[in-house]
């Protein structure tokens, strides 16, 4: 054996390069993610029993959200008992935590910042570096949430749980690789040979249409900021005592943005089921109430309003667009209109697909029980009531930017069949 073949790497530098870097940010990350976790359970099981004996159980529950906030089914039962007093706390996820995931995400940022500033292969070889830190910490959470899985036969009396270790590693994989390639995409470190570029590489034409695309998309998303905000602060209204409105604001993180969701199902005029609560139902403009139920009548008349957000932000979100762009002809203008209206459809579609949640919880020392529910909102009909209410508004939004400049009216259309002659 030469010296040469004997000093050579078992394996190439962007495989066996920055481990130590890449693994002390993913063990920050995953400690942060289950500190943040712990401390938010204590919160809720603070405010949900108001007695200090409620720490312990919140401490054990609320660590097991560090998996929902990856997107993976989670759920954990703790009790304990002091000087006679039981305590028994609950929670459950399997949807979208979309604030517990944003906080998730924000973490495995600037984790993946820190790593790269230190790494030695993070430039030469940065798809590698961003592959070795999602896997360093994708499988670490998954073995944790295969280990701490504890069902009725192998737990003792103060920790029931289960957690979708698959999910964990998978969920948080991808969520993590997408976040650091963005950042490295970001910053112009991702260089793509010339053949793969371009293919990827969006013409002048593509690009303006996902602009639209993204303009329509933002109008929804104000669709369901508007709808969460306006379900929270009704369900506060009716909630019975301080205690459910205090934990209203504060679980806030895990379903507002799926509230929100359905809430803009709701006034887009689709509809949302309902099960958990009372007979398993569905509520929509046409079929009102909640608990929802067979006996459902129409919503009040003065609830019909609501059904104008959708074309009025689509409508504000092309005309955004318009003036951005200032298109000079009626083609331009009914370009953006188009893909305006198409973003406002397709993001509805999307979001109530990944916006139905399931959860569950509570807690129980005689005074209270605990409760679940499941909410998925009508995909089809948010696709075609989005299409619908997304067209509305951005043809409205057309003809306000047109006609003062002189488009889409018999003159125009006259000028138009003349040249073409």
């Amino acid at each position: 054996m030469t010296e040469t073949e004997a000093t050579d790497p078992v394996f190439p530098q962007w495989v066996s390069a920055d481990w130590t870097v890449i693994g002390t940010a993913a063990a920050s990350v995953i400690a942060a993610l289950f500190a943040i976790s712990s401390a938010y359970g204590v919160g809720l099981a603070l405010i949900a029993e108001g007695g200090t004996e409620a720490i312990l159980p919140g401490l054990l529950v609320g660590a097991y959200l560090a998996f929902s906030a990856v997107g993976a089914e989670s759920w954990a039962t703790s009790a304990f008992s002091t000087a006679g007093d039981g305590v028994e706390l609950s929670v459950g996820t399997r949807m979208i935590p979309f604030g517990l995931w944003a906080v998730f995400l924000w973490l495995a940022w600037r984790g993946f910042q820190k790593a790269r500033a230190k790494g030695e292969s993070a430039e030469t070889h940065s798809l590698a570096f961003c592959a070795k830190y999602a896997l360093a910490i994708a499988i670490p959470l998954g073995v944790i949430g295969s280990i701490v899985s504890f069902d009725d036969s192998t737990s003792t009396s103060e920790l029931t749980s289960n957690v979708a270790g698959g999910a964990v590693f998978m969920y948080s994989l991808l969520a993590v690789a997408a976040i650091s390639v963005w950042q490295i995409t970001r910053d112009g470190a991702l260089v793509l040979p010339d053949r793969i570029a371009t293919v990827v590489r969006l013409s002048p034409t593509m690009r303006d249409a996902a602009s639209s695309l993204v303009a329509g998309a933002k109008s929804f998303v104000l669709l369901i900021s508007a709808g969460a905000v306006a379900a929270i602060v009704a369900a506060i209204i009716v909630a019975d005592d301080p205690t459910e409105r205090f934990l209203l604001v504060a679980g806030a993180p895990v379903y507002a943005v799926s509230l929100g969701v359905s809430a803009a199902v709701v006034m887009m005029g689709g509809a949302v089921s309902f099960a958990g609560i009372g007979v398993p139902d569905h509520v929509s403009l046409l079929h009102f109430g909640f608990p929802p139920g067979p006996s459902g009548s129409a919503a009040p008349l003065y609830l019909a309003p609501l059904l104008l957000a959708a074309p009025v932000l689509s409508y504000w979100g092309t005309k955004r667009r318009l003036k951005s762009t200032e298109p000079t002809d009626e083609r331009s203008v009914v370009f953006v209109a188009f893909y305006s209206a198409l973003g406002f459809g397709l993001t509805a579609w999307i979001a109530s697909g990944v916006g139905q949640f399931s959860m569950g919880g509570g807690a129980h020392d005689l005074r209270r029980g605990f409760a679940s529910i499941d909410v998925a909102p009508s995909v089809s009909g948010a696709l075609g009531l989005g299409l619908l209410w997304g067209a509305v508004g951005a043809a409205g939004a057309a003809l306000a930017w047109g006609r003062p400049r002189g488009m889409f009216n018999d003159e125009a259309v006259e000028e138009a069949g003349q040249g073409d002659a």
